[in-house]
């Protein structure tokens, strides 16, 4: 999600979304919550974090504290780091109603915390 919503607020960033554990496909509440308020993921897929060890960022977000544990040993190749905790809705149980409001707020909450960030480039 928060690939998604960063891309939105300027087409010059470039983002780059990981997981520790991605999954083979985002899945459809993702999609369709991200849809919902405007933001276009179609060509986005899950990543490992692997693929961008070693290389420099301005930026690093983690959006959960295993997150933030696991990304310590990027902190001398990146500028900016910021933790936000977001509730992860993957695994919600309830109706089909109640778990797209769990993906909403999740989308709500990511979106409020980066528009809260001015993600000027560190020189």
């Amino acid at each position: 999600m928060a690939e998604g919503i960063l891309k939105s607020f300027d087409e010059n960033l470039q983002v780059f979304s990981a997981g520790i554990k991605p999954e083979k496909e985002i899945t459809s509440y993702t999609i369709e919550v991200l849809k919902e308020a405007g933001f276009d993921i179609s060509g986005q897929f899950p990543k490992d974090i692997k693929l961008f060890e070693g290389k420099e960022f301005d930026y690093l977000i983690t959006l959960s504290e295993t997150a933030k544990v696991y990304c310590e040993k990027f902190s001398d190749k990146v500028n900016n780091i910021l933790h936000f905790e977001i509730d992860d809705p993957f695994e919600e149980e309830g109706s089909i109603e109640e778990i797209f409001q769990k993906y909403r707020k999740s989308r709500d909450d990511i979106y409020n915390k980066l528009i809260s960030v001015n993600f000027n480039p560190v020189i």
